[in-house]
């Protein structure tokens, strides 16, 4: 081999640039991957603050806030109908033969915030008929989003998310209206509206949990109790207008008395 082609020989290439090149493409491709994990970390971030962490128990999510906002709506709409008529609603009302007619959900429709509802109803509910008849059903299937917290989004269609407690000892006596003086503990102390999941009640029936039946135990999966998909809390609404989270950790003992009118106790800030 002549020197001529000694020299142009790839043996005789040096190593040193080759390692320079692919230490460089090394380097390139490190520096891509740490911006790329540096971005998946902040959009990841930007997610959680935005949608929430509600698989997590956190309570702060946008659903929760929906949710809650609903039952404050209901507030306004019980102390408008409050206003009006000297007591809060019946859980239900009867005919002349005893038969349920309209459910408190179906006595609240007038008295939401001016309009909200029946933006969302192009047909009117007829209170001379009953809850089912089949004016009143072309509405079942157009209920308004305020009567469904957006976690149970899942749930039978047109069915709520919130419900009374009905009993003599609550805020619902039955068919007959709650008036503020018989609220011995007063309207921050009792509960008026709680939030359950999965109980396929129809949003106009004149149907709700009986407090003879509760377990008295938040998220109790044997039983027909408050229950929410926010975590290890279920928001309710207090007679006053406000809504509160309570804790599933809180007692029977606790939950009962909050349920009744005359259980001497007082609810906790949160």
């Amino acid at each position: 081999m002549s020197q001529e082609e000694a020299q142009n020989s790839p043996k005789s290439w040096t190593v040193e640039p080759a390692l320079k090149f692919v230490l460089k493409i090394y380097l390139y491709w490190l520096l891509t991957c740490v911006c790329l994990g540096v971005i998946t970390v902040i959009f990841v971030v930007i997610f959680a603050l935005t949608v929430g962490l509600d698989e997590f128990g956190h309570t702060g999510s946008r659903d929760a806030a929906f949710c809650k906002n609903n039952l404050k709506q209901f507030g306004l709409a019980m102390h408008n109908y409050l206003a009006v008529n000297g007591t809060f609603p019946p859980a239900y009302t009867v005919d002349a033969n005893g038969r349920k007619m309209h459910s408190w959900r179906a006595l609240l429709l007038p008295y939401f915030e001016a309009g909200s509802i029946q933006r969302e109803l192009d047909i009117k509910y007829d209170y001379t008929q009953p809850w089912d008849s089949p004016h009143n059903q072309q509405l079942a299937n157009k209920m308004p989003t305020v009567f469904r917290c957006p976690k149970n989004r899942k749930d039978t269609p047109n069915t709520t998310s919130y419900v009374a407690i009905v009993g003599n000892q609550t805020l619902w006596p039955f068919d007959r209206g709650r008036p503020v003086q018989e609220i011995q503990d007063g309207l921050t102390n009792t509960i008026a509206i709680v939030e359950i999941t999965g109980a396929d009640i129809p949003w106009l029936e004149p149907r709700d949990l009986p407090f003879d039946e509760l377990t008295f135990r938040l998220n109790d999966p044997a039983g027909n109790d408050p229950s929410s998909k926010h975590g290890r809390i279920v928001q309710v609404l207090m007679a006053v207008g406000s809504a509160r989270e309570l804790s599933d950790e809180m007692s029977p003992a606790e939950l009962r008395a909050l349920l009744t009118v005359d259980g001497d106790e007082e609810a906790e800030p949160k």
